[in-house]
C-alpha cells in the first residue's frame, strides 16, 4: 500500500488525497466476491488511519530539521 501525504504545519501530516491509495491488494466480501474499487477504498482508508504512519513521518521530519540546523 502507498499514498501521498502532505505536511499541513509542523506536527500535522495527513493524506494528500484519501481517494488515491495505491495497492496490489484485492479485497473480497465474506461471500468471496472481489469488492468494487470504491468499497475497497473505504476499507483501505480504515487501514491507513489505523497505522501509526503519521508519528513516523513526523519523527523523520524532525530528524531532518535537526540535521539541517
Amino acid at each position: 500500500m502507498a499514498w501521498d501525504w502532505v505536511q499541513l504545519s509542523r506536527g500535522i501530516v495527513t493524506m494528500a488525497d484519501p481517494l488515491s491509495v495505491i495497492t496490489n491488494i484485492s479485497l473480497v466480501s465474506p461471500d468471496g466476491d472481489i469488492l468494487p474499487p470504491l468499497e475497497s477504498l473505504r476499507h483501505l482508508n480504515e487501514v491507513v488511519h489505523a497505522l501509526p504512519w503519521q508519528e513516523e513521518v513526523e519523527r523523520v521530519l524532525q530528524v531532518g530539521d535537526l540535521a539541517a540546523s
